[in-house]
């Protein structure tokens, strides 16, 4: 039963150091194989969800603070802004 006992102690031991030693590869090498069909080469159907990348945004028209908005201009600062829009959140 000692035998037994020192030897699941020592594979226990070895497995912990090994895996610490390579635990970069074995990480990156997990991540791959969870991740390996997670994602699509290219958007290749039909359905159209909006304006073509790079096509100018249209008008706007919205109340912010009681205040009629036509141009998000006045929102930008120095580093420019983000502007999300949601063109339906009844799908």
């Amino acid at each position: 039963m000692k035998k037994f006992l020192l030897g699941v102690v020592l594979f226990v031991s070895i497995s912990a150091v090994a895996i610490y030693v390579f635990r970069e590869p074995l990480g990156s090498a997990v991540a791959e194989q969870i991740t390996a069909d997670m994602f699509a080469d290219a958007d290749r159907d039909a359905f159209s969800p909006g304006i073509a990348i790079g096509a100018t945004f249209p008008a706007i028209a919205a109340v912010h603070k009681g205040v009629e908005v036509t141009s998000i201009a006045p929102f930008m600062g120095r580093s420019g802004l983000l502007f999300v829009a949601n063109r339906s959140v009844e799908w």
